[in-house]
């Protein structure tokens, strides 16, 4: 489960577990629905575990017409 996650999550993996593309994910940052990812040292976007449930809820939002 998401949340049981020791630590951070790339966006591949987010996009896996929430069941989006990683398109999805810089999209909801940009219009500001998922804050800003951390970055790694080499650049990979690092979202903590509870953004999933904040992507689930966006999609729950967009399914029901928001």
């Amino acid at each position: 489960m998401p949340g049981d996650q020791a630590g951070p999550l790339r966006s591949a993996q987010l996009a896996r577990l929430a069941g989006v593309s990683a398109d999805t994910l810089r999209l909801y940052e940009m219009k500001g629905l998922l804050p800003p990812a951390r970055r790694s040292a080499n650049g990979y976007r690092e979202y903590p575990p509870e953004a999933c449930a904040r992507v689930r809820l966006v999609r729950r939002a967009v399914a029901l017409g928001f």
